[in-house]
């Protein structure tokens, strides 16, 4: 995995499953490929980090280089406090899109106000899963991530499920479901940075502008593995943690650039209308100042 990679040769990585993406029937069988190398490269981890691996500090801070959504009750204004699942959870969403349409599916049985919010996932993988990685938050509610529903749905959620083994699920929370994460075998193999995506279009548009090619290009094969499986990787593998890189999903990018633009505007409309406000009242009247005249 990346330059300087262990072992002798260009070998296929342990935690990655191989696919024909010319053959979208070919996912399942792509899903299932592996898993025993898999199991045995994360069996009964003990998911402490071995020397020139990350602290926890340092992980989590490459891990807010991504943002997850999320839904927030905003009836008190300050958009603080998480809006629970109706089974009671605070769901941090991979898919901008799958937050809000169950901010839209919550709004028909919750009265209080909503908005989407925004948590790093540095944060919110500290949150859900504390009790493996020695996190501690003030929050009682159960917490889980939430992978992109379209993403699972090109796997197959029995597949994708399987993408993290068994070993390592036991580990974690159990109430988090598959987070599929792409990429393809030029990219990560004998690179300085090995890039992993949240979808298999942002895996294409990269690899169309790294390499010039066109779309009837595009490699024959390329990997799937869990996110999870990727963090653990980070934190154990000195190698992985030097070349792992998580990229954002171009649409929640624009969806954050469009939200920010939008707060921008309210807030200048605001700042707009107080200022046309305060310049159409009369000035205040000084202590020492006479009380104008009286109208005849």
């Amino acid at each position: 995995m990346g330059k300087g990679g262990r072992g002798k040769g260009k070998s296929q990585p342990a935690t990655t499953t191989t696919i024909t993406a010319s053959d979208d029937r070919l996912l399942e069988q792509a899903a299932a490929a592996n898993r025993a190398a898999v199991a045995a490269a994360l069996a009964d981890s003990a998911m402490a980090p071995d020397d020139g691996c990350p602290t926890k500090a340092e992980l989590l801070a490459e891990l807010d280089k991504v943002t997850l959504f999320d839904l927030r009750s905003v009836g008190d204004g300050s958009g603080r406090e998480p809006c629970l699942s109706p089974a009671g959870e605070y769901i941090f969403y991979v898919d901008e899109n799958d937050a809000a349409a169950a901010l839209e599916e919550r709004k028909v049985t919750n009265p209080d106000r909503m908005a989407l919010g925004c948590t790093s996932l540095g944060r919110a993988f500290g949150l859900s899963e504390g009790r493996a990685f020695g996190f501690s938050t003030n929050l009682k509610c159960p917490m889980r991530l939430q992978g992109s529903s379209a993403a699972i749905e090109a796997i197959g959620l029995k597949e994708a499920t399987r993408l993290c083994p068994p070993t390592l699920r036991k580990q974690l929370n159990p109430r988090t479901g598959p987070l599929p994460m792409f990429s393809l075998e030029e990219l990560v193999e004998g690179t300085e940075e090995a890039p992993y995506f949240f979808s298999q279009h942002d895996m294409v548009a990269h690899w169309m502008e790294k390499t010039g090619k066109t779309q009837e290009e595009f490699p024959q094969h390329l990997m799937i593995t869990d996110l999870r499986v990727l963090i653990v990787r980070m934190m154990q593998v000195p190698q992985d943690w030097k070349t792992l890189k998580l990229v954002p999903s171009s649409s929640s990018i624009a969806w954050l650039e469009a939200a920010a633009a939008n707060q921008r505007a309210a807030s200048e409309k605001a700042k707009a209308d107080a200022e046309a406000a305060t310049a159409d009242a009369p000035p205040p009247l000084l202590e020492d100042d006479p009380p104008p005249p009286l109208a005849e």
